[in-house]
């Protein structure tokens, strides 16, 4: 400590530091899925924290930042951030954003760093095992195929960039992602992300009057699962309403809320420079 300030350091995390910071974090972001990472280290080398995001082109994505519980109300939250939005400035970016689940102290620093916070739903999770206990689970696999409801993977890329202009940006795996088409027009959609153990359900659309169609895409979503996966029960499965009534018929339909467990609400927050 230098004049009542913490000495600390910001580092990129490359590939020769990830073992140092891998031990601290249960959900380490990968290069693949990561423009940047950021790692702080305190005067004393100890890890302290990390930042990862994506893009830094006009808008970039906080998709993680986390401070030890020791090191934190000590600044080092900050100036990861700072780090993090002076090299994002240099390359072009104006527009950052964060999504988080709530905590006062989340929201607090994301407020005070400049963002707007907005609430987008809540969310909830499911893990394979859960579901494989299911009354429902069996019925999944046996019911037979609707022909209206394809993955994105068996559609021809001008198809699907025509059908849906804005899956560019939306985090999403053309295996486990699956679309409703009538007449040429897509009806619904169901858009997931599988990053090891964590399958994210990033949007669940529907442009009808009820839900029928997406609660089958579900089901192909649960037997995709199955084969691609099978016995890993340790799978968690996250998905994030707006919509009540939706939230209430997907939770019905994947078992119950004995099953299916709110971990609380998302916020995005966002600042434009």
């Amino acid at each position: 400590m230098i004049g009542g300030e913490w000495v600390m350091k910001i580092i990129k995390i490359s590939k020769q530091y990830e073992s140092a910071f891998l031990p601290f974090f249960s959900e380490f972001p990968g290069t693949e899925e990561s423009t940047i990472r950021l790692g702080a280290l305190s005067d004393k080398n100890e890890v302290a924290g990390i930042l990862a995001a994506t893009g830094l082109e006009f808008s970039a994505h906080i998709t993680a930042l986390y401070v030890l519980p020791d090191f934190r109300r000590k600044g080092y939250g900050k100036a990861l951030l700072d780090e993090f939005v002076f090299q994002a400035h240099l390359k072009g970016t104006e527009a950052f954003q964060a999504d988080f689940l709530y905590s006062d102290d989340a929201a607090g620093f994301f407020a005070n760093e400049g963002f707007d916070l907005f609430y987008t739903g809540e969310q909830y999770y499911l893990t394979w095992g859960d579901l494989r206990k299911s009354r429902v689970y069996k019925r999944y696999l046996k019911d037979g195929k609707i022909k209206s409801v394809v993955p994105i993977s068996s559609l021809p890329p001008r198809v699907w960039e025509h059908l849906y202009k804005e899956a560019a940006d939306t985090g999403y795996d053309p295996d486990y992602s699956f679309v409703s088409i009538k007449d040429g027009k897509l009806t619904s959609c169901l858009f997931a992300l599988l990053d090891g153990k964590d399958l994210s359900i990033t949007m669940l659309a529907v442009y009808s009057a009820n839900h029928t169609l997406l609660l089958y895409q579900l089901r192909q979503l649960v037997r995709r699962l199955e084969e691609q996966h099978p016995g890993e029960d340790d799978i968690r499965v996250r998905m994030c309403f707006e919509d009540l009534d939706l939230a209430n018929d997907v939770i019905r339909f994947l078992g119950g809320k004995g099953h299916v467990r709110s971990e609380g609400k998302l916020v995005s927050a966002i600042r434009l420079d």
